[in-house]
Order: structure tokens, then C-alpha cells, then sequence
């Protein structure tokens, strides 16, 4: 490329970025003119010259792209889309060979112009693409006219997965303005250039061909319930019951076992304190249980954080139940006539009144907490309420999933935009990412076949994903710091590979798995023996 001073660097590498001369090795694009970052395409030859005639010859820049050598995504990334921009400081003048008022109402008629070369009256206005691969057996591919400053234009399917992809923008043939040349006289031409080029990428995307795709019946968030059931549910109800400790102390290990019952099943079969119908346990009815504050007569209760943990806890024990009960898995311990409830009508009892209590709720619910629209605080309630109306669907009274979906749908926009943006809160690739994530693809998953941007969004969100994936090192350290950031991180990272897994039929090559052992020895190294965190990123006191 030509500059206008020998000081002046460029942008680019030379070799990625190179401009077409005249038959006199004239530049025809020039950088830096005026001390501007534009490449200048040029109208005519030399520059200055008022009278000067247009030239028919091309004016072309040649960009190379040379992609990762590391491919991203499920198996492989693609070369997905180029967004180039124009200098939108200055018009376009790219009017074509044809341009004057004239012309428009007759087709036979040939505009006077200041013009050189052979020109073709019958070129369209605009400026092309050409786009293409080095070697004997590329193909190339002409786009265009296009005539906008902003553009984003998908990459040609053959090219998409190159080593290298140029792309050639070029103008030709192209006047400079709409107005005719003066019968007598000398020619005023418009000025010098025709487009100014900013700048251009090409986006890298993951290759999205999943195996499989989610479930064409509700529910379907972690697979239908046959799938939920045997892959996600079973292995934990077929740990052994161990004997009972009868007070938890220092060095305790937890009662997976237990645990897993008391949250699932409202009580463990390893005591025999699993009820199996809401009139047979007493502490179901006074406030002990999480299915109390639904149950009629209930006291009224407000949201807080207890409060969406416990009600995700009996969204999981209602889709269990119902399950069982349609004889689609469920059963506990595998059984599938031991089902969590075992009568209809207090499935149907418990399933009112947990609707009636969380709509009413709803409006409590805080939907971002950076001011962002989508952020850290908009994960959370587009989780729940994407599993809420997937599991209880045919339940929800339409007006209130019209007014839940329409608070999703904004939210959903809003990280659309985001990424459109390439904005920090989806872009930083720390700790944020993977727990934005599973927000997104859990409601992408949701309503895959009902609402069109749900495929977007779970490419999208899988995209993001690729950025987090260096923050554990090979080592098994979280560069964050083990306190908060770690827990976000791979918290986010394991449900969103149950979604995918279940969904889409593939776990997440984003992320390096191999080294979770190291990181779980690297957890328990960054503990002392008083039980506090070394100080390291976020784990520190103060």
C-alpha cells in the first residue's frame, strides 16, 4: 500500500494487505492521506486534478486472512462471516457507469462524462468482493455490487474451512457523482476517492452439526424424562444407604446418599422418612419441608435466595413425579412403581399450588444486577423460568407465560446485542462467561421449536465458551482464584455439558477436561489446615 508519508506504519502487515497500481505504477489506493487510518480507492489519477477524467480501470485492495491453526468448536471451527466497514465519514461515490437523471427514465440513453478508458455504461453501482484460497485448485467466488459502509457478508461455503482466505474488494467502472458533463467546457469531476476502507475480520465460528437436537416434547431441558431419569438421576439414587452418623463433626464426609434424597425426595428411604403422599408426613404441612409454602393453607411467602433454591428443589420433585406416575422413568431407586408421589390428585394438588405461589412471585424477581440488561444477575431467573415453563408448560394459565416469555424474550434480545457488540459482559471470557452461559442455553434449549432465535442462541453461547477456555491451566490451577470465581466457573462449565450432552448429543471440547484431576488436587492443596483458602486471587481476607 501507498502512504503519504515514509514514516507513516500501517496497520496491517504488508503481506496481508496489499493495493492495485496503474499502468505507471501509480498507487491506486493510498493510507494515511491527511494523517487519517482510511485506504483511499482512487477515482482518477493523479490526485488533485479537478478536470481530471474518472479512470474505468479497477482500483482493488487485497486483504489475507489466515485462519487459527487451531480450530474451535464441537469438532471444528468454521470461517463463518466477513464484517467490514467503510469510512463513514465521507459518501460513497459509487454511482455506477450509467449515473445521470437521464439515464434513469430512458435506458437507452448514455450520460455525458468525464471519463477514461473502456468504459461500460451498463455497470451497476457498487463495489464487489472477490473472494478466494491460494493454491492451483481454488475457486473463486465474485459477490456484489454492494453499496453500504457497514456490512457483514457469510464467507463462501468451499472457503470456510481454508487455511488462508483473501478477499479482494475492488471498484471499477464506477462515476463519482450523478451529474452530467456541461455540453461545452471543461468536466468538474466529484473528488478523488470513490470508498474509503476501515476495516474488516473474519469471524471464527464453531462448527454446529450436533448428533443430535433436543426433544420435540416437553420437558426437555437435560434430555426427555426417560433420559433425565437413567442419565442423571439414577446413578445417585443407586448409591448404598451407609450407616447413619448421628452428629457431623470436623472431618466428617457428607452423606451423598442422604443429601441426594433429602433434596430430590423430600426425605431418604434410608431412614424410611420419604413420604409418599402430601397427607403422610406431618412436617409436610408445617413449614419443615420445601413443599409447605405450597400446600393450600400455606402461610404467603417472599422470594429470597433460600427461597429459588427450594423452589427449583420441588420443580425437580414435581417433574420426577409426573414422570413416574406417565410411566416414563422417575421411579426411585429404579423402581417404577415407587414413585416419589404416588396419587395423581396430589401431583395435581401440589403442581397448582406451586404455580400459584412462583407467578405470584415472579415480579420479585430482579432480572440484572450490572445495569447491563443481560448480566451477572440475568442468569439465574432465565434458568429457572426456562425450566419452570418447559416442566410445567400445559399447567401455566397462557396469560401468565405470555408475561413470563416477554421478560425472557427481552433478555434473550439483549444478549443477542451483546454478542452482536462483541461486549465485555459476554466477551471478557473469565468467570462471567460460563455462568452467563448456562442461562442462555438452557432457555435456547427450551424453546428450541418454538421460538426461531433459540438455535442462534445456543451456537452463540457455545461460541462464548471457547473464551474460558485457558483460564484452567494445565496444571489444574483456576487462574481466578479458588474462592468464588472457580465455583462460577465450573459450576457453569458442568451444567452447561449436562445441556449439551443431553441435548445435543456431545460434551464440551472446550474445555480441558483432562486436567479436572489436577484441579481437584489443586482445591484441596489451596486449603490449610484451620480451613482457610492461601491467599491467591480471590481468595484472600479483607
Amino acid at each position: 500500500l501507498c502512504s503519504n508519508s515514509t514514516n507513516f506504519s500501517l496497520p496491517w502487515p504488508q503481506p496481508a494487505a496489499s493495493g492495485s497500481r496503474d499502468g505507471q505504477g501509480r498507487c491506486r489506493i493510498v493510507y494515511g492521506l491527511g494523517g487519517d487510518k482510511s485506504a483511499r480507492f482512487a477515482l482518477k489519477l493523479p490526485r488533485g486534478n479537478y478536470y481530471g477524467p474518472t479512470t474505468a480501470d479497477p482500483t482493488w485492495l487485497r486483504l489475507r486472512f489466515a485462519m487459527p491453526v487451531k480450530r474451535v468448536g464441537l469438532e471444528e471451527g468454521i470461517a463463518s462471516r466477513l464484517v467490514m466497514k467503510l469510512d463513514t465519514r465521507y459518501p460513497l461515490k459509487i454511482f455506477g457507469g450509467n449515473p445521470c437523471a437521464k439515464a434513469a427514465t430512458n435506458s437507452s440513453y448514455k450520460c455525458r462524462l468525464s471519463v477514461e478508458g473502456p468504459w461500460d455504461y451498463s455497470v451497476r453501482p457498487g463495489f464487489w468482493l472477490l473472494w478466494g484460497s491460494p493454491g492451483a485448485n481454488s475457486t473463486y467466488h465474485v459477490q456484489g455490487p454492494l453499496n453500504s459502509s457497514t456490512f457483514e457478508v457469510p464467507v463462501p461455503t468451499h472457503l470456510q474451512s481454508e487455511p488462508e482466505i483473501d478477499v479482494v474488494l475492488f471498484v471499477y467502472n464506477q462515476y463519482g457523482s450523478t451529474n452530467e458533463c456541461p455540453e461545452t467546457g471543461n468536466c468538474p469531476n466529484s473528488g478523488d476517492d470513490s470508498i474509503m476502507f476501515d476495516s474488516a475480520a473474519i469471524e471464527v465460528r464453531s462448527k454446529f452439526d450436533p448428533p443430535t437436537l433436543p426433544s420435540t416434547t416437553r420437558p426437555r431441558v437435560f434430555g426427555n424424562d426417560s433420559q433425565w431419569f437413567s442419565d442423571m438421576l439414577l446413578p445417585f439414587d443407586s448409591l448404598p444407604c451407609a450407616p447413619k452418623v448421628t452428629e457431623d463433626g470436623w472431618g466428617s464426609v457428607t452423606d451423598v446418599r442422604r443429601a441426594w434424597d433429602q433434596a430430590t425426595l423430600q426425605g431418604s428411604d434410608c431412614d424410611g422418612q420419604r413420604a409418599t403422599g402430601l397427607s403422610s408426613q406431618a412436617s409436610w404441612k408445617n413449614g419443615d419441608s420445601d413443599v409447605a409454602p405450597y400446600l393450600p393453607g400455606a402461610a404467603p411467602i417472599t422470594l429470597n435466595n433460600p427461597g429459588k433454591e427450594r423452589a427449583m428443589r420441588v420443580l425437580h420433585f414435581l417433574r420426577r413425579s409426573r414422570a413416574c406416575l406417565a410411566g416414563r422413568g422417575g421411579g426411585v431407586g429404579g423402581n417404577s412403581s415407587l414413585c416419589p408421589l404416588t396419587q395423581a390428585s396430589d401431583v395435581a394438588t401440589l403442581t397448582a399450588g406451586f404455580i400459584r405461589v412462583e407467578v405470584g412471585l415472579f415480579g420479585s424477581w430482579v432480572w440484572e444486577n450490572q445495569g447491563q440488561g443481560f448480566d451477572l444477575g440475568t442468569a439465574q431467573p432465565l434458568r429457572y423460568w426456562s425450566i419452570f415453563l418447559d416442566a410445567l408448560w400445559d399447567d401455566v394459565p397462557p396469560a401468565n407465560r405470555t408475561v413470563i416469555m416477554a421478560e425472557m424474550s427481552r433478555r434473550v434480545d439483549m444478549f443477542l446485542a451483546h454478542y452482536a457488540n462483541q461486549y465485555w459482559v459476554l466477551f471478557n471470557g473469565n468467570n462471567w462467561t460460563p455462568w452467563l452461559v448456562k442461562g442462555s442455553l438452557t432457555w435456547a434449549i427450551a424453546f428450541w421449536h418454538e421460538d426461531p432465535r433459540a438455535q442462534d442462541v445456543a451456537h452463540k453461547s457455545l461460541d462464548l465458551l471457547w473464551l474460558h477456555k485457558d483460564f484452567w491451566l494445565s496444571d489444574g490451577v483456576y487462574k481466578e482464584g479458588l474462592r468464588e470465581y472457580a465455583f462460577m466457573s465450573l459450576g457453569g462449565l458442568i451444567e452447561s455439558n449436562r445441556l449439551a450432552r443431553q441435548s445435543f448429543g456431545k460434551a464440551l471440547a472446550c474445555v480441558n477436561w483432562q486436567v479436572m484431576d489436577a484441579a481437584a488436587l489443586w482445591q484441596m492443596d489451596m486449603v490449610d489446615p484451620v480451613s482457610l483458602t492461601v491467599d491467591f486471587g480471590d481468595s484472600h481476607m479483607g
